[in-house]
């Protein structure tokens, strides 16, 4: 009998102990979720205020209304009437001219906003950037590309060859210099920078050059 209440006894304080290791390690689990969650929180404010602050649009939008008002056109198709008459989808390409405002030719840049290919963010992203590249003695154009219900595998990188090939072929007439380019692109058009840089599904496959940054 005095054997049966050890054992039992035994059993309590294990169960107890168990009880208590178990809800040490729910506390500490609890603990790191609510930690983690605060972390995270506090660096997306961050990340949503820094990106706020560095989206300059009205300084994209004044100097686009700017430059409307001087007469540059609101923006270019880089694909012929009768292309986009066979695919409407080539009707969201628009490619928008921001010149630099020397008079000698200038390096450009094309700037290919992001969107996650389900939205192209010109206004909030590309605008912006090429104002900024002007004011550091750029040329810069920005890409409208295919995105989203519009396009199709490797559309997008379809339209950059297309609007590059356009800048290239009116060099002239937009006075920009034809062997020195830049790509700038965000998120969606980090990717797309990036795979138009590749020699085997970019510019070497549409006979284009190289970018030089």
């Amino acid at each position: 009998m005095a054997r049966s209440e050890k054992h039992k006894k035994s059993k309590v304080k294990k169960d107890s102990l168990t009880r208590r290791i178990v809800r040490t390690l729910l506390a500490v689990a609890a603990l790191y979720v609510a930690v983690t969650f605060l972390i995270t929180l506090n660096d997306l404010v961050n990340m949503i205020s820094q990106n706020k602050s560095s989206r300059d649009t009205e300084l994209g939008k004044a100097r686009y209304e700017e430059l409307v008002a001087d007469g540059v056109a609101e923006y270019y198709s880089v694909y012929t009437s009768a292309e986009i008459d066979s695919n409407p989808d080539l009707e969201v390409v628009k490619l928008y001219y921001f010149p630099a405002e020397n008079a000698e030719k200038a390096p450009f840049a094309i700037v290919l906003p992001g969107g996650g290919y389900y939205e192209c963010d010109i206004y909030k992203v590309g605008l912006p950037t090429a104002a900024t590249l002007n004011e550091s003695g750029y040329s810069a154009f920005v890409l409208g590309y295919r995105y989203g219900k519009y396009s199709s595998e490797y559309a997008p990188l379809e339209d950059l060859a297309r609007a590059l090939t356009y800048i290239l072929d009116n060099a002239e007439t937009f006075n920009v210099d034809a062997s020195n380019y830049a790509l700038f692109g965000f998120s969606a058009g980090g990717n797309l920078a990036g795979l138009f840089a590749s020699e085997t599904l970019g510019y070497a496959k549409y006979g284009l050059p190289a970018p030089t940054a």
